[in-house]
């Protein structure tokens, strides 16, 4: 079955109160049947030598240290999703630091995960709100492999035929602060009337760009995001996201 709209999970996970970014998660979620999981890459704490490697982790922002053991290392993740030629991926740095997006583009290329495999990037660097990577970091990638694919973040939506021209992206993601009431607000009264949203939407997807929609976890916002007209939307709650689908699908 086709699904109308793709759902990704954020952090791989399957209900709101996981910890994310496993290999159990993202087991899970796929056998659920998601189209894409997002997750995060930083480095382990350097050990006695220097040495750092790349892994899937989201540090807490209450303690920046990065763990000094092994999780999930970013090969057996890609490794992971080689194997399950269906499944999609969002890449997302949590340090603005050129050595490690060289590694995650490294590691697409030596995948051929160039198609599946997406470096995201902020369109602007807000490490207070867990926006760690700088978009200048995005030449850096293209200069390493030109079929790098590009998920970007407008963290200031005001212009997305903009932001195409200036970053080229495959894929632009809009929404607000899951947690902030004032975030919703201006999103949905004052963003979406003052910039005509959901005009600009239907223009850059005529450019052949998708849009999604998120961090959300309720139908109600669901049906919002689906009534802008975006693409896919990024959720806590793949189990609640994909029976929207499924419902809007079966109608």
């Amino acid at each position: 079955m086709t699904l109308t709209m793709k759902i990704w999970a954020h952090r791989g996970r399957l209900i709101p109160n996981l910890r994310g970014n496993t290999l159990a998660d993202f087991q899970g979620v796929y056998k659920l049947g998601v189209h894409g999981i997002e997750t995060d890459v930083c480095f382990t704490t350097p050990d006695e030598t220097g040495s750092q490697e790349p892994i899937i982790y989201h540090p807490d922002p209450k303690n920046r240290g990065n763990p000094k053991v092994k999780i999930l290392c970013l090969d057996n993740f890609l490794a992971f999703l080689k194997a399950r030629p269906t499944l999609f991926c969002f890449l997302e740095p949590k340090e603005n630091n050129e050595k490690l997006t060289d590694i995650i583009v490294q590691k697409i290329t030596e995948y051929s995960l160039e198609n599946r495999a997406y470096l995201t990037i902020c369109q602007l660097r807000i490490p207070f709100l867990e926006l760690e990577a700088s978009p200048k970091l995005l030449l850096r990638a293209r200069v390493q492999n030109p079929k790098i694919k590009i998920h970007l973040i407008a963290t200031f939506p005001f212009s997305l035929p903009a932001l195409v021209r200036k970053y080229n992206p495959s894929i632009i993601s809009i929404g607000w602060l899951p947690d902030s009431k004032l975030s919703v607000w201006f999103f949905k009264t004052f963003l979406v009337k003052m910039v005509n949203l959901k005009q600009q939407i239907i223009q850059v997807q005529s450019m052949g760009i998708e849009i999604f929609g998120g961090i959300v976890n309720d139908r109600k916002d669901f049906e919002y995001l689906a009534s802008l007209g975006v693409n896919g939307i990024m959720t806590d709650d793949s189990i609640a996201a994909m029976e929207f689908v499924k419902d809007r699908h079966a109608l």
